[in-house]
């Protein structure tokens, strides 16, 4: 499979994903700006360490960013004063991950993840898929597809939901011009995640 096509295929999957997510318990009451901004990174921070651990088991290396996983959205399943996260990850193509699929389910396990299934693939571009989440991490849904040939590995996962309207937290990432961060094509998983504009 071609990078072109596995971002589509991992386009898809995410799209699918927010779609199927059920809701999140109701907001509680607003808050406002640098409130919001601590309460919105605590929550994507947390979000995010959770899937480098789950990377840093696979490839140490840098992965491709395919969604940076930093803007806010909200597709739904929140509700409407509510925001969530989603991001997509693609390991080197041609390198085989560091643990296989069993191996990375049993650890999930062990390390308090929800949900967890393992499912042979059985086609030529994807060997496995393995779904879990895991709530006190701020993850709603996190699924991983390991590759067969060529070998590789990626990772789509969708946060759960925390306060704060979508557009006004975006506005608070955002330096005086209105311009998001310019958030990296790559990163290993022990890089310190990008979030809101810095001067």
């Amino acid at each position: 499979m071609t990078s072109t096509a596995r971002r589509a295929a991992l386009g898809t999957l995410a799209l699918g994903l927010l779609l199927s997510l059920g809701g999140c318990v109701p907001s509680a009451p607003a808050l406002r700006g640098a409130e919001l901004l601590v309460s919105a990174k605590s929550h994507y921070l947390r979000f995010r360490a959770s899937i480098a651990d789950v990377q840093r088991l696979l490839d140490r290396g840098a992965w491709e960013s395919v969604t940076y996983g930093a803007v806010p959205v909200n597709w739904g399943h929140c509700p409407p004063s509510d925001h969530h996260y989603e991001m997509d990850r693609m390991g080197p193509i041609g390198v085989p991950p560091l643990i296989d699929a069993i191996e990375l389910a049993e650890w999930m396990q062990e390390d308090g993840w929800e949900d967890i299934r393992v499912q042979d693939a059985a086609t030529d571009s994807i060997a496995w898929v393995v779904t879990a989440r895991k709530p006190d991490g701020r993850v709603a849904d996190l699924t991983v597809l390991f590759y067969g040939y060529p070998a590789g590995v990626s990772v789509t996962a969708v946060s759960t939901c925390t306060l704060g309207d979508e557009h006004e937290v975006w506005a608070l990432l955002t330096d005086p011009s209105g311009n998001l961060p310019d958030y990296p094509d790559a990163e290993t998983p022990d890089d310190a995640p990008r979030y809101e504009w810095v001067d």
